[in-house]
C-alpha cells in the first residue's frame, strides 16, 4: 500500500541499466543498450533496455517493462517484495508503510469506505432487477440462460439501466461520495465537462466478491444493443482495477464455493461467471471463474489454498484451448495438482450442462487429463511442425526453471522425460536441444506476433496518444478505441488514457505510463512500442496515419466476416436481424469513409484554385 508517487520516486531513483546489467551483460547500441534476452533462449541479441524511458523490452519473446517489473520476473518476487529490494537500493525508507502506522490504519479505513459504496451500488442495482419495470429484459434474459428468480436473488444480480447517470443520482440523493465512487470503479468522471456518469448501463450484473465474502466490484453483460451505439462495445464489462478489485487476484464464486471446495478437496475452474452460475445451477457447486483473463500465479497461489486438485473446464474452441494453455504455467510452477477436462469444440461449460445435464459433464470431469500430460499429448506430441514442437519443450523447460520447491521440480522433469524421452538437462535448461538448422529462405523470418488481444499497430497508436497532444485529440475524434482489436484492451485503454494527462511533465513519464498500463499481459507490449524507433516529434502524424490504416482495415475485416450469419438470420424474417445486417453495413461504410479520408493527402491551397 504504498503510495503511488512514492513508486515512481523508487523507479526513477534506480539506474535501470546498471540494475539489469548486474544479472545481463549489455553493450551500448545506438540510444540503448542490447543484451541476450534472460527470459529466452536466444543467439542473436534482442534484449532492449533504454536509459532514457526507463523500460526494457525483448524484441525476441516480447517480455517488457520497468525497473520493477524485470525484478519480479527475473527473481520470481511479487511486488512488494521487488519494491522492497528497489527502495533499498535507491534509499527510499519503506518502514512507515508497514505495521500498525497512522497510514496503515488511514488505508483501513479507505478501504472500509470504498466497500461500503460498492455494497451500496449493489444493492441498488439488485433492486431495480428485482423491482424495476423496465427490468425485464434482464430478468428474462436471466431466466432463458437457466437463471431462477430464487438463484438471482440469491446472487443478487442487479440491473444497469440505458441512461447515464441513474446510479449518479442515487448516490447524490443519499449523500454518498461521489469521489470515493469514482475510487471504488461504480461511476466514471466526465473529460469534456464536469460531472460523472454511471460506469455500467444497460447491462445484467453480477457482484464480485472476495474470499471473505465482500463484493469489491462488478462484471455485466451487456443486453440487447448498446446505448452509446457501439457495435464493438465489449459483450462483458468489469469493474476497472482499484484499490479493493484487481481482476488478476480474484475468482468469481471463490466465497461461496469455498465450503465445498474444501469438502470435495477439488475446484474446477471455467472462464466466466455465467458458466459459473450454470453449473452451481446444475448442483455442480465446487466452481469458480476467472473475470476475463488468463489464469494468473495469484489465482494458482489462491486456489491451492482450498483445493487438493484444480479441475481446468475452458471453452472447447481455439480461445479455449489457449487459456488452458495459459493456465498451465502457474499451476505447474506453484505445485498445484491440475487437470484440463476437454470440451466437444464451440462448446463451452454453460452450455454443455444445460444440454447433457449434470452427471455427463461430472463424467467430463472424471476423464480430465493430468495437466502435464495435456501439454505434452496437445503440444509437444500433436505439434504440426519442429518450430512449434521445439516451443513445446522451450516453454515446458521454462514452466520447470519457475518451480518453486526443488522437489516437485525433480519430479516434473522425471515425468516429462518418461513421457517425451527428452534428456533431463535440457527439461532443467541447462542444455538447448539440438535442432536441425532449417533450410536458408529468401523470406524473411516471421517476428513474434503480439497477443491476440493487442496488435502494435495499436499499441504504436496508444504511445503517440500519450506522447503527443494533437494524436491523443484524434485518437478521441476518430473513435479509435471502438475499433481496438478486443473488448479487454479497449477497456485497458480507456482506463490508462484517463491517467495519462496527469503524468504528463513527470520524470520518466515512458515509465511511468507503461506502469499504468493496469493489464499485466500486454503490458510487455506496450513496453515496447515505447522502445520502437519512431522521431516523434518529426514522424508522428506520418506514423499515426499508417497504423490507424491498418486498425481501420482490421476492423472492416472484422465486421465483414459478421456478414454471413446476420444475412443468414435476416432470410429467417426475424426484424431483429434486419437490424443488426443495417447496423454492420453502416459501420463498415463509416469505416471505409475513415480510411479513405486517411488515405486521401492534405489539400494544397493554390492560386489557381479560386479561378476553377
Amino acid at each position: 500500500m504504498v503510495p503511488r508517487d512514492v513508486i515512481d520516486e523508487i523507479r526513477n531513483r534506480v539506474d535501470i541499466v546498471r540494475l539489469i546489467g548486474e544479472a545481463v551483460p549489455l553493450k551500448k547500441s545506438g540510444r540503448n543498450y542490447l543484451g541476450i534476452c534472460p527470459f529466452h533462449k536466444e543467439k542473436s541479441p534482442s534484449f532492449n533496455v533504454s536509459e532514457q524511458k526507463q523500460l526494457y523490452h525483448c524484441f525476441g519473446c516480447a517480455e517488457g517493462g520497468t525497473v520493477i517489473t524485470f525484478l519480479m520476473k527475473f527473481h520470481r518476487l511479487n511486488f512488494p517484495e521487488a519494491l522492497e529490494r528497489l527502495a533499498s537500493v535507491a534509499g527510499v525508507d519503506l518502514s512507515k508503510y508497514k505495521g500498525n502506522t497512522a497510514e496503515s490504519a488511514a488505508r483501513q479505513e479507505e478501504r472500509k469506505r470504498l466497500l461500503r459504496i460498492v455494497s451500496y451500488a449493489r444493492d441498488v442495482y439488485h433492486r431495480s432487477f428485482t423491482e424495476a419495470e423496465n427490468a425485464e429484459g434482464a430478468r428474462t434474459y436471466a431466466s432463458s440462460r437457466g437463471i431462477s428468480f430464487a438463484a438471482a436473488k440469491r446472487l443478487r444480480l442487479g440491473y444497469a439501466p440505458e441512461g447515464w447517470d441513474t446510479l449518479v443520482r442515487a448516490l447524490e440523493r443519499d449523500r454518498q461520495s461521489l469521489e470515493e465512487a469514482l475510487l471504488a470503479g461504480v461511476i466514471g468522471k466526465r473529460q469534456s465537462s464536469k460531472g460523472y456518469f454511471d460506469l455500467f448501463r444497460n447491462r445484467l450484473l453480477f457482484p464480485i466478491s472476495d474470499p471473505q465474502g465482500q463484493t469489491v466490484g462488478f462484471g455485466g453483460r451487456i443486453l440487447g444493443k448498446d446505448p452509446r451505439g457501439d457495435a464493438l462495445a465489449p459483450k462483458y464489462l468489469n469493474s476497472p482495477q482499484t484499490p479493493i478489485f484487481d481482476k488478476g487476484r480474484l475468482l468469481y464464486g471463490i466465497h461461496e464455493a469455498s465450503e465445498s471446495i474444501r469438502a470435495e478437496k477439488k475446484a474446477i475452474v471455467v472462464e466466466g461467471y455465467m458458466d459459473q452460475v450454470a453449473l452451481v445451477e446444475a448442483g455442480i457447486s465446487n466452481v469458480v471463474a476467472t473475470l476475463g483473463t488468463a489464469l494468473t500465479f495469484a489465482h494458482a497461489r489462491l486456489l491451492r489454498q482450498y483445493a487438493d486438485e484444480v479441475i481446468v473446464l475452458f471453452d472447447g474452441d481455439t480461445a479455449g484451448l489457449k487459456a488452458s494453455r495459459r493456465s498451465i504455467r502457474p499451476l505447474l510452477s506453484e505445485g498445484v495438482k491440475a487437470f484440463v477436462g476437454i470440451l466437444p469444440e464451440g462448446v463451452d461449460p454453460d452450455v454443455f450442462v444445460r444440454k447433457n445435464g449434470k452427471e455427463a459433464l461430472a463424467n467430463l470431469i472424471r476423464e480430465a487429463a493430468p495437466i502435464l500430460d495435456f501439454f505434452i499429448e496437445r503440444f509437444y506430441q500433436g505439434a504440426a511442425n519442429l518450430q512449434e514442437k521445439a516451443a513445446a519443450i522451450e516453454e515446458l523447460a521454462g514452466t520447470i526453471k519457475e518451480t518453486n520447491s526443488v522437489y516437485l521440480k525433480e519430479a516434473l522433469i522425471d515425468e516429462a522425460a518418461k513421457k517425451t524421452g527428452l534428456d533431463r538437462e535440457i527439461l532443467r535448461g541447462e542444455r538447448r536441444m539440438a535442432v536441425p538448422a532449417p533450410q536458408r529462405s529468401t523470406v524473411p523470418a516471421k517476428p513474434i506476433s503480439p497477443s491476440p488481444r493487442a496488435q502494435k499497430e495499436e499499441l504504436i497508436l496508444l504511445r503517440l496518444a500519450a506522447e503527443v497532444g494533437k494524436a491523443r485529440e484524434r485518437f478521441v475524434a476518430e473513435s479509435v478505441l471502438s475499433m481496438l482489436s478486443s473488448p479487454e484492451l479497449g477497456e485497458t485503454a480507456q482506463r490508462w488514457l484517463a491517467k495519462v494527462s496527469e503524468l504528463e511533465g513527470s520524470d520518466n513519464p515512458a515509465a511511468q505510463w507503461v506502469d499504468s498500463w493496469d493489464d499485466e499481459e500486454t503490458r510487455p507490449l506496450l513496453a515496447g512500442a515505447f522502445l520502437e524507433g519512431i522521431d516523434v516529434d518529426a514522424d508522428w502524424e506520418r506514423v499515426w496515419n499508417d497504423c490507424l490504416r491498418k486498425v481501420i482495415r482490421r476492423a472492416i475485416s472484422k465486421l465483414t466476416q459478421q456478414i454471413p450469419s446476420a444475412e443468414r438470420a435476416a432470410e429467417s424474417g426475424v426484424g431483429m436481424n434486419d437490424v443488426r445486417m443495417d447496423e454492420l453495413n453502416r459501420k463498415i461504410f463509416e469505416l471505409k469513409q475513415m480510411e479513405q479520408a486517411v488515405n486521401r493527402p492534405p489539400r494544397i491551397e493554390t492560386a489557381t484554385q479560386g479561378r476553377l
